[in-house]
Order: structure tokens, then sequence, then C-alpha cells
């Protein structure tokens, strides 16, 4: 079989959710191509779902691809003007900006830098530029710091970063791990997603931690006065809907067996899952461990939204602009904690809400507070009441205190590399 053709068999395994044979067939492929690049970078991507949790499995293979594809940097290092106070020029690089997944997360940022003190550039990694014409391009802008915000995901121009094409680079948002690059100074995050000590030995990265949370939004929310936009005292009792607000790819066979035990635990309650390849493969799944078919709805990303009353986070690759949307929804999200930044990003979002009472430690807690919200109706209202009355004051919706708190990380950064070369 043509080796292109068992990469393109993983990616597809891959979009079924069907993990460990997804990777098995990236790894084949590899074998026959280790100096294919973006192969190893769609393993690493594939990895988070099954392997998100093992930081050290993690690591070594991000530093293997490294090792394998990252070229030399530059003879010429950049030579950008170290004045400490003046007008910094800001480059971020991401794959394409119009992804769903980023725009709602990027965009209020780039909005609200402050144009007096920060010069803001943008390039496109899925152009029609080489690396070479990138590289120049960044370099003739004398880009100061540069952000990245895609990592490994296809599309990515890892191979400029390691070619230091700017004095400060940085790893942001759109990848949660590191990029096995040492070329790459910073990766933002908070204390959070990354508890100070055992997160640092697997980046390569400095982790630099904001206060409150790594990342904020400014997408529409929940309107409270709609009578059928939230669950009440009047209608506490009905039985509830979960919904799936993660791309349904990232459920995996434990996830399966716990939410087969919260929908057992909770009478007439439903699951409702977004239309995709692995939410037919999840259905069927469920149904063999004794959950009847209706009860698990294949909907549109929309109605998942309009209609759960609890969020069902995925382990070991947890939400990001899932659960953003949920809370911004004002639905209460049910996640399990763990070890690295992906399985920790929707417990940093909870936790910097408020909402610490949604964080299990453990799958069997997991099933526990999903099932015991799902049993109290009451319970479950006044938690939606009181989400829709403190969302304002959540540091994940305040897009100004985000926007300064980044920016003085920037400035830090940018006194750093000063003083380094002073």
């Amino acid at each position: 079989m043509p080796q292109h053709t068992i990469h393109q068999q993983g990616l597809e395994l891959l979009e079924l959710g069907l993990h460990a044979q997804g990777v098995d067939c990236l790894r084949l492929a590899l074998e026959a191509e280790p100096t294919n690049a973006n192969l190893h970078s769609d393993l690493l991507v594939a990895m988070h779902d099954r392997h998100g949790d093992e930081a050290e499995v993690m690591f070594d293979e991000h530093i293997r691809w490294a090792r394998a594809h990252a070229p030399p940097p530059s003879a010429e290092p950049p030579a950008n003007d170290p004045g400490p106070d003046r007008t910094l020029r800001i480059g971020y690089l991401a794959g394409d900006f119009s992804d769903p997944s980023l725009a709602p997360l990027v965009g209020p940022v780039l909005s609200g830098h402050h144009r007096e003190k920060f010069e803001v550039h943008c390039y496109e990694g899925q152009g029609d530029w080489s690396d070479q014409e990138l590289e120049a391009r960044i370099r003739g802008d004398r880009i100061d710091i540069l952000v990245d915000l895609w990592g490994h995901r296809r599309g990515n121009r890892l191979a400029v970063l390691a070619r230091r094409v700017a004095p400060v680079q940085v790893s942001w948002l759109g990848y949660p791990n590191t990029t096995g690059l040492d070329t790459v100074d910073y990766r933002l995050t908070d204390a959070q997603c990354d508890p100070m000590g055992h997160p640092d030995w697997f980046h390569t990265e400095q982790l630099w931690r904001l206060p409150g949370c790594f990342v904020c939004c400014a997408m529409a929310r929940h309107d409270p006065s709609r009578p059928d936009a939230h669950r009440d005292a009047e209608t506490a009792d009905r039985p509830v809907t979960f919904g799936c607000f993660n791309d349904a790819r990232r459920v995996t066979a434990e996830m399966l067996g716990a939410w087969a035990r919260i929908l057992e635990a909770s009478a007439g309650s439903r699951l409702l899952l977004g239309t995709s390849a692995a939410s037919g493969r999840i259905a069927e799944e469920l149904a063999a461990l004794g959950i009847q078919r209706d009860r698990v709805g294949i909907v549109d990303c929309n109605a998942v939204r309009r209609e759960a009353d609890i969020a069902l986070d995925t382990y070991p690759h947890g939400g990001l602009l899932g659960t953003c949307q949920a809370l911004a929804m004002g639905t209460p999200v049910v996640t399990l904690a763990g070890q690295t930044h992906a399985a920790r990003r929707s417990a940093s979002l909870l936790a910097n809400a408020g909402l610490e009472v949604g964080i299990a430690r453990d799958i069997e807690q997991y099933v526990a507070i999903a099932a015991r919200w799902a049993r109290d109706g009451q319970e479950l209202a006044r938690l939606r009441g009181a989400m829709r009355t403190s969302a304002d004051q959540w540091p994940l919706f305040n897009v100004h205190r985000f926007v300064d708190d980044l920016e003085a990380a920037y400035r830090r950064m940018w006194a750093n590399w000063c003083g380094k070369i002073a």
C-alpha cells in the first residue's frame, strides 16, 4: 500500500475518533517517510486525544520532531533596536486566522491592543509564501516579538520559528503543548493550566503564567430573558439534556464508559452530540453499553449549545472554545482535570469563573458531579442562575483586562531580551 495512502487512512480513522488505530497508521507512515515534517506534526496532534495527559510521552515525541525536522537558526540573528520603552512590533503567526476554533479567541486581542504602544502584524501560514519568503517578510518588518498561534497543526510554519526570525518568540493559544523548539523562548499559560513545577520539565519554552486565565473571549452570551433559554425553578424537574461542546473525535473509550454511567444514573436524560463522523460511532458504542439509541441525538452544533443543560468535557484532550461557548450560554461544565495543559484547560476556565464545583479529580468524581446535577434540578437551576448573574465579572469575558496583562507580559519579555544584549 502506498505510504501516502496509509497517512490518509490514519487521518480518516482519527476523524472517526478511532485514536489507537489512527495513531498506529501515522506511525507506520512515518517509519517510511522519516523526513516528512508535516506527517510527524499530524502524529503529534493526533497523540493528544490518546496520550494528552502523558507529559513525558508527549514531550519525547516533540523533541524527536525538532531533532528530525527543525532547520538550524539563521547565522544572522535579528538586530532589532533594544530600546526597552519604545513601541513594540508584535507579529502573530497562524495557519488561518479565520479558523473557527481560533478566531473568537484571538480576534478580541488583535482589536484590543493599544496601538500607540504596540504595532500589530499578522502572518497567515497557509498562504502561497514559502518558508523563505515568510522569513524574509518577518525580518523585513523588524518584528520584535513573534507569537505563534498554531503549533503543530496543519499549515504550521514552525520551520520559520526554528530559524529565529525575531528576537523574542512565543507560543500561545492554538496548540496545547510545547513546540519542541529551543528557539521559542516562552509559552503563555496560567497557573491553573500549568501549575508551577511538573509542567516546566516538559517544555522547551519557559512557561510564562499570566495572572488569571491564559485566554479570553468576547462571544455573544446567553439571553436570560428568553423563557426557553435556561432551566429555572419551574422546569427544574424535567429530565436533563447533556451536551458535548467539543469535537467528538476526542471522545475516548474511557469517556464513553463514564457517559454511559451518567446516563444510566439520570432517568430520562439524553445526550446531544454535534454532527460528525465520530458522533455516529459514539452513539453506536453507547448503545452497546446499554444506552438506548433514541437517548443520543446527533444535531448541529448550534442545537447542542442551545438545548444542553449540562456540558460534558472530554479527557485527556479537553475543551477550550467549546467550554468558553458553554459558559457564555450559561451552561455548567463538568471536567476532569489531569496533569497537562491539554487536560486542564477547562479546569482553568472554570476556576477563573469561580465554578470549581464542576472540576473533578478522577472519573468517579466526574460521573458523580454530572449525575448529582441531573438528579437535583433545583441545584442545577440555582447554579445556572448564579452563572447568569456573575458572568459579567468573570476574567474570561474581560478583554480589556486580559489585553493589559498580555501587553505587560510582552513588555517584560522584551526587557529580558534587552537585558541580555546590553
